[in-house]
């Protein structure tokens, strides 16, 4: 860009090198002045009214218009001016010395006659001056609130002088710059343009010696012109466009720079653009000859936010950039004034803005159109371009959108930070849902969707062009019904078409008909039969990994994006080994050896793929494995005698027999930890790291003197907490099987309580009953799901006896024992928003047969010390239950039966206080995976 003919990176524009001070208000004065001000007696800080009601004119009298600059200027506070005559602009510069208008308070300018300007600078020189005559023309008026209200344009910078000349405006913050006026001319004295910089048609052609001479018009081209206007503008035109010239509120042209603030709202008649950037022809003219003729480009820069308010249909183009060179972008030039100095960087300097714009985008013949667009953006509309033109748009953050209207033509797009890019055609009730997008997109971060509200599952989006993704989302609509097939049967999907290669990484999310995320709707179900959707994307060319996705359905089914070639679909079935293409035989170099017989072509067939069962949302393997995990806890809670409570037989055996009788009751306490893993049958397993903390007290211990045995009644309480980690053996990641077989977490908080009785013989035999009841709290965290809450409750029944035998009148004895227990567990069902999970009534009988060897001596005090091993083997005699999700049953079968084998002691705290520890291992006996170890920590006091 060029905006400034310049050697230097810098133009400084001094008119004259005076050492003018601030604004005098000592001698201010108001000045009321009724015709063109240079005719009005003014000084440094007046506060000034003019009023015109003539048409303009130079020659043979200066008049109409409202303030007229020519080799000199003024310096003054608030300024009105109105003008009613024809051209009768209020601030006017004919260009040929020069000229400055500062104001440094409120600017209220309006004009009603016809091509009459707010503003227009270095429009023509002045009669007799020279084709080289250089000049420097500046309004700057650095109050904030001003008002521009004009019939011809409402802000004008001329660049009709000699190379080196520069026309420049400057404008405060919160100015309302208005074009009134419905024609539009850019010809003779122009109409049309509420902001303009640049240079009229009628200098293409040149114009001859009667011009200058009559009309004053000098045709030296060469020049520079700005505009810059400051933040929170409201600009507005009314200009309508005709056969020969196109309205705009916004126009730069031949070598114009126009800058706006930031919070920028414009406004253009219908059929205008709101900005137009244009590369146009500079003649030199007859009285030129020997200067070049060139082309110039417009510039627009666009500091910040930026609203294009649009009057009529969201069809018709409201930014142009037309020419090579010519730019519309997000940028900005400093620039510092100091009264007449102004000093502006040439160096662009990048930026950003909320956009709102309501239409289209074009550029052609070489134009260019560059913008940011920050958080908050709403674009509705559409881009077109050539070839030989370029626009490139980066929409960012998560309120930010693109609307797409129609086709659309660019350079790139790129969507970062949640950016999205809306092709669902859900605008104005329109009915277009197949759109072509031509450019390149660089999806980092952002978003394309082509769910629409109204679920059609037709949605098309062709990009033609490359694709690459970045963390990027796609959504989509996809149905798939049962049966369903191999080839897409019973599916119906939206589709994303891209001509060139796809790379990187994006997220494919199917969204369902309530708006539910990764839901593909439909009632496809697990079969034995391999299942698949018609293509959702297809591409020139991709890599693995370009597109991934998952789709929850309302069954145990989990569809993942698989790649088919260059294309992809969503699929129900596990891929064991992938496919291996078939071997191309090379042609080996040099010259071959013809052999005498002819060889045979081998034939390489490619690897058929093996495939697995159903691929299984990470839901499932939680939601199937809970009520056994459950089950497993109560089944903790209840434990044994000798887990719960130690060797009760103590009592009886402490002080040779005699304090046992002496006992009223007894408090203990037990802390109960146990690491599990279980592997089913079928495909799921867990791990469980489980921790329970029990107390109980005997609350009655009743002795028969005649039999000599007791009777101990109690109650007990327990907290139990259980955390599982799921897996899936067959769990799958984009269509294939995972080395991860991880699906997921879940954490139970219990609450028992429960009573017992237990009956000890005076030979030491026992039987002992047990019941509880619990509340369950079940979590569920799934690898990539919601959390889900589920609330239970259950109860327990056990029996367990055992009788000691003495081993040769010693210390030692054995101890067969037997335990029975039945449980029951109800769990609620579960409603995730998709599908019903219900766990439904669960019963459990589990059984054990087993052994005690154990070792008792006395110590101090007549006190016993016990320690012993023991070996059991369990069995359940129930089943797991299948559970039913959505339309699919799910049952998991585990191994029924283990062995167990576990050390075990008790001795004297104090004279009424036991220790007692148990630490167990149990194993599978034979079959799949069930291994555990699990250790009780226990304090018992009696009380006398």
């Amino acid at each position: 860009m060029k905006p400034f003919k310049l050697s230097k990176n810098k133009i400084t524009a001094l008119l004259f090198p005076l050492a003018m001070a601030g604004v005098n208000t000592a001698f201010a004065a108001d000045i009321n002045c009724a015709g063109t001000l240079y005719y009005c007696g003014t000084q440094t800080g007046d506060n000034v009214t003019v009023t015109s009601t003539v048409n303009a004119s130079i020659t043979p009298s200066l008049q109409g218009y409202g303030v007229y600059l020519n080799s000199g200027g003024y310096s003054l506070n608030d300024i009105s001016v109105t003008t009613s005559g024809s051209a009768s602009d209020a601030i006017f510069s004919n260009g040929n010395s020069g000229g400055y208008f500062l104001s440094t308070g409120t600017v209220t300018i309006t004009t009603t006659g016809n091509s009459a300007d707010g503003i227009n600078l270095g429009v023509r020189g002045g009669p007799g001056s020279s084709s080289t005559d250089v000049s420097t023309n500046i309004a700057i008026l650095s109050g904030e609130g001003g008002s521009i209200i004009a019939q011809g344009m409402g802000v004008r910078a001329n660049n009709n002088l000699a190379e080196g000349s520069q026309s420049i405006i400057i404008l405060g913050n919160n100015y309302t710059i208005k074009q009134t006026g419905t024609s539009v001319d850019n010809g003779t004295e122009g109409n049309g343009y509420a902001v303009y910089a640049g240079n009229r048609d009628q200098d293409i052609s040149g114009f001859g010696f009667s011009d200058w001479l009559l009309k004053g018009y000098r045709n030296n081209n060469k020049g520079d012109s700005a505009v810059f206007i400051g933040d929170n503008a409201i600009i507005s035109s009314a200009g309508k466009s005709t056969a020969s010239y196109k309205g705009a509120a916004v126009y730069a042209n031949k070598g114009g720079v126009i800058q706006l603030g930031n919070n920028t709202s414009i406004t253009a008649a219908e059929g205008a653009y709101h900005l137009f950037a244009s590369t146009e022809k500079q003649n030199a003219g007859k009285n030129n000859v020997g200067q070049v003729v060139e082309e110039r480009p417009g510039t627009i820069l666009l500091k910040g936010d930026t609203t294009a308010n649009k009057e009529g249909s969201i069809t018709e183009t409201v930014f142009q950039s037309k020419g090579v060179g010519s730019m519309i972008k997000s940028g900005y030039m400093n620039y510092t004034y100091n009264n007449t100095d102004v000093i502006i960087d040439n160096n662009i300097q990048s930026s950003s803005g909320q956009f709102i714009v309501n239409g289209g985008m074009s550029a052609i013949e070489g134009g260019t159109i560059d913008l940011n667009f920050d958080d908050g953006s709403q674009f509705i509309g559409f881009s077109t371009k050539d070839s030989a033109s370029t626009i490139d748009l980066v929409v960012q953050g998560a309120n930010s959108r693109w609307q797409l209207t129609d086709d659309s033509q660019l350079s790139t797009l790129t969507l970062t930070r949640g950016a999205v890019l809306d092709a669902t055609g859900d605008v104005l009730n329109s009915a277009k849902y197949d759109f072509t997008l031509k450019g390149n997109v660089i999806n980092d971060g952002g978003m394309i969707t082509l769910s629409d509200t109204n679920k059609q599952y037709n949605t098309r989006l062709t990009l033609d062009g490359d694709y690459s993704g970045n963390g990027g989302i796609i959504q989509m609509n996809t149905e798939w019904n049962a049966p369903g097939g191999l080839n897409g049967e019973d599916s119906l999907s939206d589709l994303f078409i891209i001509t060139g290669s796809a790379t990187g990484t994006t997220q494919v999310v199917p969204i369902g008909k309530a708006g539910t995320e990764s839901f593909i709707d439909g009632n496809i179900q697990q079969v034995k039969n391999r299942l698949n959707t018609l293509n959702v994307i297809e591409t020139g060319s991709t890599v693995d990994g370009a597109f991934t996705g998952t789709g929850r359905t309302t069954g145990a089914g989990e569809a993942q994006l698989v790649r088919d070639g260059n294309h992809y679909r969503w699929t129900l079935d596990v891929l064991i080994d992938p496919p291996t293409p078939p071997v191309v035989p090379t042609t080996p170099e040099g010259v071959p050896t013809i052999p005498v017989i002819e060889p045979t072509t081998p034939k390489v067939e490619p690897t058929i793929p093996k495939v697995g069962p159903t691929i299984w949302a990470p839901q499932v393997s939680g939601y199937v494995q809970m009520p056994q995990a459950n089950l497993a806890l109560n089944y903790a809670t209840l434990g044994t005698l000798h887990e719960r409570v130690g060797e009760n037989q103590a009592l009886a055996w402490d002080n040779c027999a005699t304090c046992g009788g002496a006992v009223d009751a007894q408090t203990w306490i037990r802390i109960f930890t146990q690491h599990m893993e279980i592997d089913g049958q079928e495909r799921l397993s867990r791990d469980s790291n489980m921790s329970i903390f029990q107390a109980g007290h005997d609350i009655d211990i009743r002795y028969n003197d005649e039999n000599g045995s007791r009777r101990h009644t109690g109650v007990m309480a327990s907290y139990g907490h259980d955390e599982n980690d799921f897996y899936d053996r067959y769990r799958a990641e984009n269509g294939l099987l995972a080395s991860n077989k991880s699906t997921g977490k879940g954490k139970t908080d219990s609450g028992t309580v429960g009573v017992y009785s237990t009956y000890y013989t005076d030979k030491g035999g026992y039987v002992d009953v047990v019941g509880q009841a619990s509340y369950l709290r079940n979590q569920y965290q799934a690898r990539n799901g919601p959390d889900v809450g589920q609330n239970g409750w259950g109860t327990a029944l056990s029996a367990e006896a055992g009788r000691p035998f003495v081993l040769q009148d010693g210390p030692w004895l054995i101890e067969p024992q037997a335990q029975l227990i039945y449980q029951y567990l109800h769990l609620d069902s579960i409603d995730d928003g998709i599908k019903v999970v219900k766990q439904g009534d669960n019963h459990g009988v589990r059984g054990r047969v087993g052994a005690r060897l154990a070792y008792n001596r006395h110590h101090e005090a007549n006190r016993t010390q016990t320690f012993y091993g023991i070996a059991n083997v369990w069995h359940d005699g129930h089943s797991a239950k299948a559970i039913q999700m959505g339309r699919d049953v799910i049952q998991e079968k585990y191994n029924q039966t283990w062995g167990e084998v576990g050390l075990g002691l008790q001795i004297p705290a104090s004279k009424d206080a036991y220790v007692y520890a148990d630490t167990r291992y149990e194993h599978a006996l034979g079959g799949d995976k069930h291994e555990g170890y699990r250790a009780t920590l226990g304090f018992k006091y009696t009380w006398k």
